[in-house]
């Protein structure tokens, strides 16, 4: 069974920095008074919760790719 690749664009580099930008973000956020200190570790935890979990479902084979092949 053959990997997909829905979103080519979205390489390890890219989520790297996508990950680097959100930590540095919220913290700034935070600092500004957008975001309440309580909260930051929610934002930083969803960012990571979704860009883990698209990628990963983006990139596991399901059983309806084998039938549109």
């Amino acid at each position: 069974m053959e990997t997909p690749q829905y979103a080519k664009w979205l390489t390890p580099q890219l989520r790297a920095w996508l990950y680097g930008i959100t930590t540095a973000l919220v913290p700034l956020l935070t600092i500004y008074g957008i975001v309440d200190q309580a909260t930051a570790p929610l934002w930083i935890a969803l960012a990571a919760s979704v860009l883990g979990t698209s990628t990963a479902l983006m990139h596991t084979p399901r059983a309806d790719n084998e039938r549109s092949s």
